[in-house]
């Protein structure tokens, strides 16, 4: 998610590698506690390194102080804390096309819908949505990462490489453009083109190569290599909580334990299911994810 003035909320998208423990926002946030477009950034930067309770808790004051600033605020903010906070993306979406209806020259208000439309499957709309953001701005990366994302989930492959290139060509190389060459090699067998993501990673922040160990265990897992699997969903928890993320945290235990499950390894599958749990049982917002995967992971562990 795209939030003018204040940190990308996409999940994927932040200003820099590190949680924001000591950030220029909370160092404003310290000289000015009641201030609505600190509490808002701070919000969203916690979001984007998964520390959801956080995000929650800034992002629900934001709103409490809505009543202090312009009508086009208080529709942002709410729009962001139906999506972020607490999930009811039907009232992010309705309240996003207001947004984008009432201020259209707004780049943000389009790509924000497009991320909404994307948690909850409606990918052509998600494609739509993205197509018109970067008709307002080009050169914000997260809208070609979700664009090409979305084209891939309605299997148009050729069409999500395109939107690719045309991202690289407006030199927008980076984290968020190389998931989905990532996928784009997974999709098409490309075992050299996937490492050369893996290794784009050497020397980046732990967030980014959590996320492509990840991508690497999920690999190695479906090829029937477990063992290698384990290794870098290992590599991938480590960089997650060195990133201070309880969330990627939780997800990749999520992960690892329906690979351990569907593999027969049941006791280490409990495991995983019971640290994800425990994660789950200290934070009221984690990924949306995780209401997928785990049932899977305990179905697969009760068979």
């Amino acid at each position: 998610m795209v939030v003018e003035g204040t940190p990308c909320l996409h999940p994927n998208c932040y200003w820099s590698g590190q949680p924001p423990t000591v950030s220029p926002v909370a160092i404003l946030l310290m000289l000015e506690p009641s201030a609505f477009i600190v509490k808002r950034s701070l919000g969203g930067s916690y979001y984007n390194f998964g520390q959801a309770d956080l995000a929650r808790k800034y992002l629900k004051r934001a709103l409490e102080l809505g009543n202090r600033t312009s009508a086009r605020e208080r529709l942002d903010i709410s729009a962001t804390y139906y999506s972020v906070s607490t999930r009811e993306l039907d009232k992010a979406i309705d309240a996003y096309q207001l947004s984008e209806n009432t201020y259209p020259g707004d780049r943000y208000a389009p790509m924000n819908l497009a991320d909404v439309y994307s948690k909850v499957g409606q990918y052509e709309q998600c494609a739509a949505a993205n197509r018109r953001g970067i008709g307002i701005d080009p050169a914000v990366s997260a809208a070609y990462q979700n664009l090409s994302i979305c084209l891939l989930s309605l299997d148009q492959m050729e069409q999500a490489k395109k939107v690719v290139d045309e991202a690289l060509s407006g030199k927008l190389d980076g984290f968020l453009i190389r998931q989905p060459l990532y996928s784009l090699a997974f999709l098409q067998s490309d075992v050299p083109e996937m490492q050369r993501q893996l290794a784009w990673t050497a020397g980046r922040p732990a967030v980014e190569a959590a996320t492509f160990l990840g991508y690497q265990a999920d690999t190695e897992a479906f090829h029937g290599l477990l063992r290698r699997s384990q290794k870098y969903s290992r590599g991938a928890l480590d960089c997650e909580l060195r990133a201070g993320s309880k969330e990627g945290a939780s997800s990749r235990q999520a992960y690892a334990a329906l690979w351990e499950a569907e593999f027969g390894n049941l006791v280490q599958a409990r495991r995983y299911a019971a640290s994800t749990r425990s994660c789950r049982s200290r934070s009221k917002n984690l990924n949306p994810a995780l209401q997928d995967i785990l049932p899977r992971a305990a179905t697969s562990i009760n068979q």
